[in-house]
């Protein structure tokens, strides 16, 4: 069992660090630790676990690309898919590596151009024309003129009408200018060559996965208290982590549950290459006061000394006069709304 102790806080401690805090808020009661009546000082703590595997994860891939000649590993014993090596990623980096898997290559005719390395052009569907963009294939365009016309009592006016002429295609196309008019293009797929090389490889996911859990009876926002400090009860890393000391049997039941969680994996297709087990016990210190007859709580949280406190007392002596300044504020622009309106 863990013995590490965490240091309590007293009762007059407790009451100067809410001075300070209530010194740090614009409309917080000033020494507010010396103006409350303190009914219980409840020293405590709470545990937060956190569990960082970083997962190892593979699976095999096709992979087809050009083949502009050379040799090809096709011979030789193909290794399994956990045999096959990979560069190791920093520790619990989240990366990806694709990793070719030796002597599964071949040759393969392109199956988009059936090996010719040309396939028929798509834009123009082999014809190496398209239709004219100027008259839309018609041959003839429309052309805007202006004309000089004289009415019927002898003035002069210009007016624009549109004429047909006849387009510079001639017959309405125009060369294709994807295949050069040719009617074929380069296969994409093989970039011409008429050939595929084909292969496997392992693609693999470094990826690391955090599980955590925070036990706290309170009602401290976890999001918030995550992110105290404490003392470290626990901090084991190992390829592996299956054993840790004791802490308490709350804290020891969840670390299992979250250490057996992480280990539920397929190991067919993924492996724990490291993890780490991480408990921490972070001070939480409950106190319960009266402020004008109210009962009210507060929480001290962590090594940082956080103030948790809901309903706490405001300085209302700077609220009044802050309302008081509103609502004339506020007057004032009624009364100057209505001026305008009633001048």
């Amino acid at each position: 069992m863990n013995q590490l102790t965490t240091p309590t806080l007293t009762e007059d401690q407790a009451r100067d660090i809410l001075n300070g805090w209530a010194g740090g808020g614009f409309l917080r009661l000033r020494n507010m630790g010396d103006k409350i009546f303190v009914t219980r000082f409840t020293p405590g703590c709470a545990y937060t676990i956190r569990v960082h595997t970083h997962y190892e994860e593979r699976k095999v891939e096709r992979v087809a690309v050009p083949h502009h000649g050379g040799p090809i590993d096709d011979h030789g014993q193909v290794p399994d898919l956990w045999s096959v090596p990979v560069p190791r990623p920093r520790e619990f980096e989240d990366s990806k590596e694709h990793v070719p898997v030796p002597h599964t290559e071949r040759v393969e005719l392109c199956s988009q151009c059936a090996g010719e390395g040309r396939v028929v052009c798509p834009t123009c569907h082999g014809r190496g024309q398209k239709a004219c963009p100027q008259c839309n294939g018609s041959g003839i365009r429309h052309e805007q003129v202006t004309a000089t016309e004289r009415d019927a009592s002898g003035n002069t006016r210009q007016v624009s009408r549109f004429v047909q002429v006849r387009c510079a295609c001639g017959d309405g196309q125009v060369r294709c200018n994807a295949c050069s008019g040719l009617g074929v293009q380069t296969c994409s797929q093989c970039t011409g060559t008429g050939r595929m090389k084909v292969f496997e490889q392992v693609a693999v996911h470094f990826k690391p996965v955090v599980l955590d859990e925070l036990l706290d009876v309170t009602p401290v926002p976890d999001r918030w208290f995550r992110q105290l400090s404490g003392d470290t009860l626990v901090n084991e890393k190992s390829s592996r982590v299956d054993r840790f000391d004791p802490v308490a049997p709350d804290v020891d039941r969840k670390a299992g549950e979250l250490l057996t969680r992480s280990h539920g994996v397929d190991g067919a297709q993924s492996r724990i290459i490291l993890q780490t087990l991480k408990v921490d016990r972070v001070p939480l210190n409950e106190l319960d006061y009266k402020y004008a007859g109210v009962e009210r709580k507060l929480w001290i949280c962590g090594q940082e000394n956080q103030i948790y406190a809901p309903k706490a007392p405001w300085n209302r002596s700077l609220f009044t006069v802050l309302t008081g300044v509103g609502l004339l504020a506020a007057g004032a622009l009624i009364a100057g709304v209505v001026y305008l309106l009633v001048r």
